[in-house]
C-alpha cells in the first residue's frame, strides 16, 4: 500500500516537493519492488514528515494481483504471510485464514497461500524533486511490524543507497526449471517463456528480461555463459552476460526432448532423451548418440520420456519405468560403449566432493492426514 505522508514542522531553506516509498526485506537480504509512491508534501530540507499507512495487512474490497502479499488483520509481521495465487477482489469481510503452509484461503474471487512470514525489515526511501539524480534514495530501515515513521533527515544524511528494486518483479508461480549460468544469472521457464534473473539475485526475475520461444520448453542446461534451451520441437542457443540482452538462436536440429528429467550437461554440450535416441547438442549443433545401438521402434521400447539421468565418469546414466517396464541404460560418452541394466532408480545424485554415485531405488509410500502431516 502507499504511505501516507504529512508535513511537520522544522527545516531550513526553501521548500521542495517529496515523495516516498517503501520496500519489504526478508531475512535472506531480499528486497521486494516498492510500493506505489506517496503522496506528494511541500517540506523544507530536514523538517518532520510523518509516514503512515506502511502495512500488508489485509484489505477489504481491494484488487489483489498474483504475487501481491498480505498479513491477517492485526497480525503485521506474524508467524503466516498470504500470497496472492488467484487475482481477483477481496471479499467485504475478512476470510478465516488457513494457516496449514501451502494450504489456501478463499477470499472471494482471491485465493491466497498460506507462508511461513521471513520477512525481515522495511526499507524507506525520499524522491526529491529538485534532487538532480532524480531517484529514490534510502532514508531508513523499520521493523516489520512497524507501519509508521517520522523522517528528520535532511539531504545530506540520505543515501547514498538509492532504490535498486523499481523493476525486480517476483518470479511466477509456475516457474520451473532453475539452473545457474557462470555469471550469476538463474533462468527458469514457463511454458514458451524463459525468465532471467538479476545477477546474483534469485528472487527477482524481471520482465524485461522474458525472452518468448516459438514452442513450448521442455528442458533447460547451462554451459557457462551458454543456454541450450529443448523444446518440443527445435532446440536453442542463449548467449550473453547482461539478462537484458541476451541472444536467442533457434539450431536447425528439430530433435524435440522428450523427458526434462533426462537432459544432463557433458562439457560444452548437453545430452536429452529425443523420440529417435539420445541427442548430444553444441552450438555448432546437435548428433545422435545412440544410432549405433538403437533404431527408432526399438528406442521406444525403453519409453524415453520417463528418462531420468545423470552424468558420472564420463557416462549417461538413465532409468526408465513404464506400468511393469523398467530398466536403465549407460552410455559411455568417451568409448560409444553401451549397457543396459534391469533396474529402476527413482533419483541420483554425484557428490563432487567424494564423487560417489547415489541412486535411489525404493520409495516409500507416505499416508498423510487432511492437515498435511503423515499418520
Amino acid at each position: 500500500h502507499a504511505p501516507s505522508a504529512t508535513a511537520g514542522s522544522g527545516g531550513t531553506g526553501d521548500p521542495r516537493n517529496i515523495n516516498y516509498v517503501w520496500t519489504v526485506v526478508s531475512d535472506w537480504g531480499e528486497e521486494s519492488i516498492p510500493s506505489p509512491a506517496s503522496n506528494t508534501v511541500s517540506a523544507k530540507n530536514g523538517q518532520t514528515v510523518d509516514l503512515s499507512g506502511m502495512t500488508l495487512e489485509w484489505q477489504a474490497g481491494t484488487s489483489y494481483s498474483v504475487g501481491e502479499s498480505v498479513y491477517a488483520v492485526g497480525d503485521e509481521g506474524g508467524t503466516y504471510l498470504y500470497t496472492c495465487v488467484q487475482s481477483g477482489t477481496s471479499g467485504a469481510s475478512e476470510p478465516s485464514w488457513n494457516q496449514t503452509v501451502d494450504g489456501d484461503t478463499y477470499d472471494n474471487s482471491v485465493i491466497w497461500r498460506c507462508f511461513k512470514n521471513n520477512i525481515a525489515s522495511k526499507y524507506i526511501y525520499r524522491y526529491n524533486t529538485g534532487d538532480e539524480y532524480g531517484e529514490y534514495e534510502y532514508v531508513d530501515s523499520i521493523s516489520v511490524s512497524a507501519t509508521t515513521y517520522s523522517d528528520t533527515k535532511t539531504d545530506a544524511n540520505i543515501g547514498p543507497t538509492v532504490l535498486p528494486s523499481e523493476s525486480w518483479d517476483p518470479p511466477p508461480l509456475e516457474l520451473r526449471g532453475l539452473t545457474e549460468m557462470s555469471n550469476g544469472i538463474i533462468v527458469g521457464f514457463s511454458g514458451k517463456d524463459l525468465y532471467f534473473s538479476e545477477p546474483y539475485r534469485p528472487w527477482t526475475y524481471p520482465t524485461d528480461y522474458i525472452q518468448s520461444l516459438a514452442f513450448p520448453i521442455v528442458s533447460i542446461a547451462s554451459v557457462g555463459t551458454t543456454l541450450i534451451v529443448t523444446t518440443e520441437k527445435n532446440p536453442y542457443l542463449v548467449t550473453g552476460s547482461d539478462p537484458a540482452s541476451m541472444t536467442v538462436n533457434k539450431l536447425p536440429n528439430p530433435k524435440a526432448c522428450v523427458s526434462k528429467r533426462g537432459t544432463v550437461t557433458w562439457g560444452n554440450s548437453a545430452i536429452y532423451p529425443s523420440a529417435d535416441g539420445l541427442v548430444v547438442m553444441t552450438e555448432n549443433g546437435g548428433d545422435l548418440l545412440t544410432k549405433e545401438h538403437y533404431t527408432a521402434d526399438e528406442w521406444e521400447e525403453i519409453h524415453p520420456s520417463t528418462l531420468n539421468a545423470c552424468i558420472y565418469d564420463n557416462k549417461y546414466i538413465g532409468f526408465y519405468k513404464y506400468g511393469s517396464t523398467e530398466g536403465g541404460i549407460v552410455f559411455d560418452l568417451l568409448s560409444g560403449q553401451l549397457t543396459t541394466l534391469d533396474f529402476y532408480a527413482y533419483a541420483m545424485f554425484v557428490d563432487p566432493t567424494t564423487e560417489k554415485l547415489y541412486y535411489l531405488r525404493q520409495v516409500a509410500e507416505v499416508l498423510l492426514q487432511e492437515d498435511g502431516t503423515p499418520y
